[in-house]
């Protein structure tokens, strides 16, 4: 099935003091190696919600702003999702430099053209590492007009209405959803 994968890298990276996006691990920046991961997802294009910069244009990335700033991940999922050409769109947060292209080929593997899934470890849902189909888009849209702007919120009604499905994680798989968040984060990252 064709999709389209989408770097979420628009955060603010407050809690890190610098762009998270830039940070270097194994010698490459992070979105580098995020991109990487998407691509060799088999994705059939690359979309990078965030703010435009040259470097993403010259890496011939599809740049989109938020639509309406300051609304955190459903943000920059509604505008990933209203960009999007396939009816299945891979998200995958810039901070997240444990995932594997393996992993994010199995939710596609595992979804629909109309049904999306997402990853739940306990009693929360790793929303920044799953498919979401385009159809997901009003009720995205929906959540923010109501300034619903959590996506647990948003997976939990998603999944209530059949939009996607929860997949639970096993052990084993629960460090793929490693997110560097501060110099701490990245440091003990580093160090494995």
């Amino acid at each position: 099935m064709k999709c389209s994968g989408a770097l979420l890298a628009g955060g603010q990276s407050r809690r890190m003091g610098l762009d998270k996006a830039d940070m270097l691990v194994g010698g490459e920046s992070l979105w580098q190696r995020q991109i990487a991961i998407l691509r060799k997802t088999g994705v059939d294009e690359v979309i990078v919600s965030g703010p435009d910069r040259p470097d993403w244009r010259d890496a011939g990335l599809v740049v989109v702003e938020d639509e309406r700033p300051a609304c955190g991940p459903l943000g920059g999922l509604v505008s990933v999702l209203r960009r999007a050409t396939y009816p299945l769109i891979v998200v995958l947060a810039v901070d997240m430099p444990s995932m594997t292209s393996a992993f994010l080929r199995m939710l596609v593997e595992s979804a629909g053209a109309d049904t999306g899934v997402v990853p739940k470890i306990g009693e929360r849902y790793e929303p920044l590492a799953a498919a979401y189909p385009a159809a997901a888009l009003a009720l995205a849209e929906e959540c923010l007009a109501q300034r619903a702007r959590s996506l647990q919120g948003f997976v939990s009604r998603a999944v209530a209405s059949g939009l996607v499905r929860e997949r639970l994680m096993a052990a084993g798989e629960r460090a793929l959803f490693f997110n560097v968040n501060t110099p701490a984060d990245l440091a003990g990252f580093r160090a494995l």
